[in-house]
């Protein structure tokens, strides 16, 4: 072998091996925690001293005095005696919950192209029938305007009433006075309104007639009082008990 200077080659130092990656890390998912709101009075304790109160001489505001019918019940009673359904004028649940959905979601137009569609239109009723054996699509209105006649037929309620008003202005004319221009006012009796709305059976487990105070603590302290709705107010409650000794006076 030889001894030249091949014999003292030095070999170049290797890297050291690189450690291998990180494993990527998975996405967390994404939780949501629910935390009451502390404003919410929904969250509250709620602890109630209703106005009834034997021992100090408190009775129970709106106790019953005789058992009536209500508007709805009567109106229920004379579609019976007449022989129609729960749906008059319209035929039946289907066509009654197909009014509700075009009076809510359809316009007057949108309504009449409806109608007009050879699935459900009067004058092809017999073909379509022949067609669709099981499906009920002879409608008892054929158009929009015999639609709107069925929706006249409903109750009501309260009758409306125009009273003309005149707003003046504060421009002048060529005469120097200002302009005024009348403007319609259409109102309803507010009472026949909430007649209504306490003789409707949906409402029955949600009125009061008596007045509470309510709190968030058992103490009942006065910084824990919860003023929600208006049977918990103040004002009801002293209105309730200064009507026991004396007329209520109208302040407005």
């Amino acid at each position: 072998m030889g001894t030249g200077d091949g014999d003292n080659f030095v070999y170049p130092a290797r890297d050291e091996t690189p450690p291998p990656p990180e494993p990527i890390s998975r996405p967390r998912r994404l939780t949501v925690e629910e935390v009451p709101d502390e404003g919410d009075p929904e969250n509250f304790s709620r602890f109630v001293e209703p106005y009834d109160n034997e021992e100090l001489g408190r009775s129970l505001p709106g106790r019953p005095l005789r058992r009536g019918e209500t508007l709805f019940h009567h109106m229920r009673a004379r579609q019976e005696v007449d022989g129609t359904t729960k749906y008059f004028p319209f035929r039946d649940g289907e066509e009654w919950d197909l009014a509700r959905w075009l009076s809510k979601n359809v316009s007057q137009t949108a309504t009449e192209e409806y109608l007009a569609l050879p699935i459900v239109s009067h004058r092809h009723r017999h073909y379509w029938m022949a067609y669709f054996r099981n499906k009920k699509t002879n409608l008892s209105f054929h158009n929009n305007r015999a639609f709107l006649q069925k929706v006249d037929q409903l109750p009501t309620g309260p009758d409306w009433t125009c009273k003309v008003v005149t707003a003046v202005g504060n421009r002048v004319d060529e005469n120097d006075e200002l302009m005024s221009k009348d403007l319609e006012l259409w109102i309803r009796d507010p009472v026949e309104c909430i007649k209504e709305l306490m003789s409707d059976p949906a409402f029955r487990e949600h009125m009061a007639y008596a007045s509470e105070r309510v709190y968030g603590t058992k103490e009942g302290t006065e910084e824990s009082r919860i003023f929600d709705e208006m049977w918990t107010a103040e004002w009801w409650w002293k209105i309730q008990v200064s009507s026991r000794y004396c007329p209520i006076k109208n302040e407005y």
